[in-house]
């Protein structure tokens, strides 16, 4: 009658564990799920560089590309500058660059800016709030978005050459005025 027992928990215990098991990896797909061309951009609200709060819902573009990147990683330094090219010739035209920095010291970051001459918006994101709600698994990882909030382009990772084609791109959600 003992034994008996033993094989019944042991079962009830295997039983929970595997319900457990596929309600993780559910809620982990989910989580994980990838923003895509074509679905709405999550909204944020969070402090940049300069302490002032940057609302998405309050922005007003043609087109926004929204750069995550990190001090420490190589691609980002090497992407920015072609960003910051864009930011100089666009801004004027319906063009809103905003980096976001997924350093977890954000006192890294300014002096960062400063040494590179990166003059467009950057938002502090030390406990990942945005960068979680865009599923950002890559740095950089770069979106364009249209004056709808539409995903319209996802450029993860950076190699030479992009830059070309974010310009096109931009010049395509800037002519659809």
């Amino acid at each position: 009658m003992l034994f008996l027992r033993a094989v019944d928990n042991r079962k009830h215990v295997h039983a929970v564990f595997f319900q457990t098991m596929v309600l993780v990896l559910s809620l982990s797909a989910v989580v994980l799920a990838e923003l895509k061309p074509g679905t709405r951009a999550p909204s944020f609200r969070e402090k940049d560089v300069n302490g002032r709060v940057v609302d998405s819902k309050q922005l007003s573009a043609d087109a926004m590309l929204l750069d995550f990147w990190s001090t420490w990683a190589k691609p980002c330094e090497t992407a920015m500058p072609q960003w910051e090219s864009l930011h100089r010739k666009y801004r004027g035209k319906g063009l809103v660059v905003i980096g976001v920095a997924m350093d977890e010291d954000p006192k890294l970051v300014a002096p960062y800016l400063k040494k590179r001459s990166i003059s467009y918006e950057v938002l502090l994101d030390a406990h990942g709030k945005v960068s979680d709600s865009y599923s950002v698994r890559e740095q950089p990882t770069t979106y364009l978005i249209d004056r709808q909030g539409i995903i319209r382009y996802v450029y993860p990772g950076y190699k030479p050459g992009l830059e070309k084609t974010v310009e096109q791109n931009v010049l395509l959600l800037l002519k659809r005025k």
